[in-house]
């Protein structure tokens, strides 16, 4: 497993499509293996409606577009409460933190509880049967030949098998 957590420098150099692009690279490269990707945080030094900010807020919408696609990764929201930040508010403070590193705990706890669904195993013919031993069949003996199929296609295997049989019956083939 593997977590994916920056900051918010490089976005602010107009860096970000470089890094999209490089994790999208990653999570290629990496299919067997879950990736967690963390939303970056918003610079509360700088205001809202900062290119900065608009930024940010752009490439976490294309992280979370990445997950939708890639289904061994995952997005996890990076707490944006401000009071978790320091002071001067480009960096989680002590609690930003340790709120972060419980989030994660829990996203990964959750991600290894998912139980895979296994497809339900059916019943297929047991063998099949050369055509010409069909010739002398009897309707029992068709239902018997049958009987290992799936029983919601039965139905429509027993009707091939009869037309079979009276294809042989009447063509000798």
């Amino acid at each position: 497993m593997v977590v994916f957590c920056g900051g918010a420098n490089d976005i602010g150099r107009n860096n970000s499509s470089k890094a999209i692009h490089e994790i999208i690279n990653f999570i290629v490269h990496y299919e067997n293996t879950n990736i967690i990707l963390i939303t970056a945080p918003p610079r509360y030094d700088l205001m809202q409606s900062s290119c900065v900010n608009n930024e940010i807020n752009l490439f976490n919408r294309k992280l979370k577009k990445v997950t939708k696609v890639h289904h061994h990764t995952s997005i996890l929201d990076i707490v944006t409460v401000r009071k978790l930040f320091t002071t001067h508010g480009l960096h989680l403070n002590g609690q930003g933190k340790e709120k972060l590193a419980n989030q994660t705990v829990r996203h990964i706890y959750l991600i290894l509880k998912q139980e895979e669904i296994s497809p339900i195993p059916l019943k297929w013919k047991k063998t099949i049967v050369d055509a010409m031993e069909v010739n002398n069949e009897s309707n029992a003996e068709i239902d018997e030949l049958t009987k290992w199929t799936n029983p919601e296609t039965q139905t429509q295997h027993r009707r091939i098998w009869e037309c079979r049989a009276v294809q042989i019956r009447v063509t000798g083939y």
